[in-house]
């Protein structure tokens, strides 16, 4: 009787164990995808303030995003698939491109959203015609060369400010510390990576500068970091957000802001689209899924990249989504800060 009782209860725990190691799995076993579904379409000026003043628009710009799961567990998965009808699945390798690792891929698309901010403020005042000071305070790996040694010690967003105690603040002083060296030297490098400040012992390659010459370098595509220091302090509030998209949807509501002219009409109107600092529109990824949040949302337009170059189909894939979906919105493709507020500056005014 009690070996009987004994047996049972070993089978119950060993199914209880089973069943628990199963749910674990289920739950915390990471897929190697990225899922791409709608995210929000959120009123900018709940993000961004100009200092000293209370003044709003009498409508909304609305910037959108697109809702990144990054590999999520088996449940996850099943749920999301379920709940959303628009998603998308794409391998971790295929979503971040030439960025080594996901750590990497976070800290540069955190990066690329700061550079947005001060891209739209260096766009809004050069629309106002107003003078604006820019620092420059590092340059930013975005990619390493296939044979750089530099890659076993530095990272995708490692921010480069200094060669030997030396500030690197450009390119130029950049190229100016590794002019006299050669390759196979080992140099000093100071890095800012995140909120840390780290240094790093890197050896130095050849490049080849075409044409025969060459020189020795640490071997990565960068590109300049920025600072915007306008008159008036313009604040973010985006520390949730990543990526360069929601740059021309800011800088429209700068532009406002700071004219104190409504150019939402007094409507909801949605966008996405990087900026520049002349204010020209750059193409995005996930165009399809910022219409749907923008929709769900009641945007009454969506402004959009327009196709300028060969390469360029932001405004054909939205154009095509929009033939199979369902919405009253409207879409604008724009390809200047100026083409998007003199569209906007030309709608009624709906009070």
């Amino acid at each position: 009787m009690s070996n009987n009782r004994s047996s049972w209860s070993k089978a119950r725990l060993g199914g209880t164990v089973a069943l628990a190691a199963i749910l674990g799995f289920l739950l915390f076993y990471p897929l190697p995808y990225f899922v791409k579904t709608p995210g929000s379409a959120e009123a900018v000026k709940t993000r961004v303030s100009v200092e000293g003043s209370d003044w709003q628009e009498k409508g909304d710009f609305l910037f959108t995003t697109v809702l990144q799961h990054i590999k999520p567990s088996i449940l996850e998965y099943a749920f999301v698939r379920v709940k959303e009808k628009y998603t998308e699945t794409v391998p971790v390798e295929q979503a971040i491109g030439n960025v080594s690792d996901v750590d990497a891929y976070n800290q540069l698309t955190e990066w690329m959203r700061v550079d947005s901010e001060a891209s739209a403020v260096m766009a809004a005042y050069d629309y106002l015609n107003k003078p604006l000071q820019v620092d420059e305070t590092g340059v930013i790996i975005r990619s390493f060369l296939k044979d750089t040694l530099a890659s076993r010690k530095l990272h995708e967003g490692d921010i480069v400010t200094g060669i030997e105690g030396k500030p690197i603040r450009n390119s130029e002083e950049l190229a100016l510390q590794l002019k006299n060296r050669k390759p196979g030297d080992a140099v000093k490098v100071q890095i800012q990576r995140g909120k840390k400040t780290l240094e790093e012992t890197v050896t130095l390659v050849k490049l080849d500068d075409g044409g025969g010459a060459s020189r020795a370098g640490i071997g990565f595509y960068f590109s300049p970091v920025r600072k915007a220091l306008p008159d008036i302090p313009v604040k973010f509030k985006l520390d949730d957000i990543g990526g360069p998209s929601a740059g021309l949807m800011l800088t429209l509501d700068i532009v406002s802001k700071l004219e104190q002219k409504d150019y939402t009409r007094g409507l909801k109107i949605a966008g996405t689209g990087t900026i520049d600092a002349k204010g020209n529109v750059g193409q995005i990824g996930g165009i399809r899924y910022k219409l749907v949040a923008a929709s769900r949302e009641g945007a009454a337009y969506f402004l959009c990249p327009k196709d300028v170059l060969a390469s360029d189909g932001n405004q054909k894939e939205a154009e095509a989504f929009l033939q199979s979906y369902s919405t009253k919105m409207k879409l604008v493709p724009v390809a200047t800060l100026k083409e998007a507020a003199a569209f906007l500056a030309g709608l009624p005014d709906q009070g």
